[in-house]
């Protein structure tokens, strides 16, 4: 891809040209040439944040134009966004655009387009960053975890957030625990898109059970089922699903008992010596693939069977149906809710609030990977 292309991949405003190696004194003299065209008003810097967006090719980029135009708007800080492009042998290229609030410097967009190595990159972005301010790296696509260059980016950050998508598996998780324990990296934090995107399941999973009388269900849980957008054909579990068994685990206090293993029709675990079941539905369409569909729980208690539930209703993805089916649970108690899907820039906004370590995702991912020790989960 040409620079130019990469150039509209990642800006919205006007942008100008802007020499890699001399950013530091670009960003000096165009902060005083702001200064001088407005000598009235008393020119400072807003900045709340240090961004770094690294894109390991130029498709991961994608969108990224319009999400860093309305993020800037809302958060102001310096983000520097990088393109590694195996199609780009020259040298690194650079891109700049200013945004402004209220006649005050309110963010800064630096775009590189760079070789598939980003060797240097460390070196160029260090002098970047505003002192006393969070530093965030979001990595979209897969981190070269072996790779020095990437150790001394992570270093460097306060944090680390991996997208692990939604067709790679397991894999490249291992990696990302690897980091998580790594003593070294104790003040940096972690987490992972997959993840965030959870949220909101999270949320209404645990408001099933918001009553007294369902949270006592609990105990006389025997069978959980979940289920996830995949191709067809494909039986195995998303990573979305995954992270689910694994958040539940984690806290209703389930111990892992056995690792996933295929069964007919999908796959299954078990949790406190219940089987956690895995099932997936079939569909082609990208922009379901991988998103979970269907969470219940199933048990007995006083002879009497219960069902609680959350999922899609049909392939709507914008409603849900929160459901309660049997005696044992004190009656019909479903509802429907509506679904508003995190978007990138809510995404990245969150990241940019959070300060500290997410021990509830560090605690369910290594459950994830003890699920997954002997299936390899692609």
């Amino acid at each position: 891809m040409t620079s130019a292309e990469v150039r509209g991949l990642l800006f919205l405003k006007e942008s100008v040209d802007l020499d890699p190696y001399k950013i530091p004194a670009t960003l000096s003299r165009v902060f005083k040439d702001f200064q001088k065209e407005h000598p009235e008003d008393h020119a400072v810097r807003l900045c709340c944040h240090n961004l770094l967006i690294v894109c390991s090719s130029p498709k991961e980029a994608r969108g990224l134009a319009t999400d860093m135009d309305e993020l800037l708007q809302q958060y102001p800080g310096r983000a520097v966004v990088v393109v590694l492009d195996a199609e780009h042998t020259g040298p690194v290229v650079g891109f700049f655009c200013v945004y402004t609030r209220r006649h005050q410097m309110a963010g800064q967009l630096i775009g590189l387009h760079f070789p598939a190595s980003g060797a240097p990159l460390p070196s160029m972005v260090a002098p970047l960053w505003q002192d006393g301010m969070p530093l965030v790296t979001i990595w979209r696509g897969n981190p070269p975890y072996e790779e020095s260059w990437f150790l001394a980016l992570v270093e460097n950050c306060t944090r680390l957030v991996v997208n692990s998508g939604i067709e790679e598996g397991v894999r490249p998780l291992r990696p990302l625990w690897a980091l998580i324990r790594d003593p070294y990296l104790a003040s940096q934090a972690f987490t992972d898109v997959s993840w965030a995107r959870l949220c909101v399941w999270r949320d209404w999973i645990a408001g099933l059970f918001d009553r007294p009388d369902r949270r006592k269900l609990l105990a006389h849980v025997d069978c959980v089922e979940l289920e996830g957008w995949s191709l067809p054909g494909d039986t195995v579990p998303h990573l979305s699903v995954l992270y689910l068994a694994a958040w539940l685990s984690q806290q209703l206090a389930w111990q892992l008992t056995q690792p996933l293993a295929p069964v007919p029709g999908g796959f299954e675990a078990r949790l406190n010596h219940f089987p956690v079941r895995f099932y997936t539905r079939s569909s082609d369409d990208p922009e379901l693939l991988g998103r979970p569909v269907r969470v219940t729980f199933r048990g007995h208690s006083n002879g009497q069977s219960f069902r609680l539930s959350v999922e899609r209703d049909s392939n709507d993805s914008s409603t849900l149906v929160l459901g309660a089916t049997g005696p044992a649970c004190g009656g019909a108690g479903g509802h429907r809710l509506h679904l508003e899907r995190l978007n990138n820039l809510a995404l990245m906004g969150q990241e940019l609030e959070t300060d500290r370590r997410d021990t509830l995702f560090e605690k369910a991912l290594e459950t994830l990977l003890a699920m997954c020790l002997q299936v390899e989960v692609v």
